[in-house]
């Protein structure tokens, strides 16, 4: 699915290289549980926001979704390997940890938008994922209680993006983030 997921992103011109042009992925879990996920007919911007404002942004502005990502969701999924500089531009000059979500459930909550694929993509010991702060200022995000290592971590949520649940409901997803089922 991930693999898949890519080739769209890259047909559609998202590169990593462009924070507001990010590839795009889903939030398959919502992180309450170890088999929490979440429904995938519906986007996240409208979990978080709700069909009738999606529906009175499209009437304002003739898209559903006013840029690609939001500055604030790119910086807080990347918070903890961004430069300091970036973040102090982008989110507020004065960096405060604690307004930083440690855990994955929280993260979840919080973003109006979809996942980044670097939230499957971690190594077995973590050091590609952006979980590990390298800033010195956040700290690490926190393992979910049902995961011991990093690695099982990854190995969970990526097997939860290939899932069978999720390789069923891909199609609604992608209709309804990327047109059809905007609506």
């Amino acid at each position: 699915n991930l693999a898949y997921l890519l080739y769209l992103n890259a047909a559609a011109g998202r590169t990593r290289s462009q924070p507001h042009a990010y590839p795009v992925v889903p939030w398959v879990c919502d992180f309450g549980s170890k088999g929490g996920r979440r429904d995938l007919g519906v986007n996240k911007p409208t979990l978080c926001k709700g069909a009738h404002q999606m529906t009175m942004e499209y009437e304002q502005t003739g898209s559903h979704f006013k840029e690609q990502w939001s500055s604030l969701s790119w910086c807080m999924y990347f918070a903890r390997v961004l430069p300091l500089p970036v973040l102090r531009a982008q989110v507020r000059p004065k960096i405060v940890p604690s307004q930083y979500p440690s855990e994955w459930s929280r993260l979840y909550q919080l973003s109006p938008d979809e996942a980044v694929p670097e939230f499957y993509e971690g190594g077995e010991d973590g050091t590609t994922a952006v979980h590990k702060d390298m800033t010195g200022a956040l700290g690490d995000m926190n393992l979910p209680p049902w995961c011991a290592t990093w690695g099982e971590f990854y190995r969970w949520h990526r097997g939860a993006l290939e899932g069978d649940d999720v390789r069923r409901g891909l199609g609604r997803w992608i209709d309804g983030y990327w047109g059809v089922g905007l609506e």
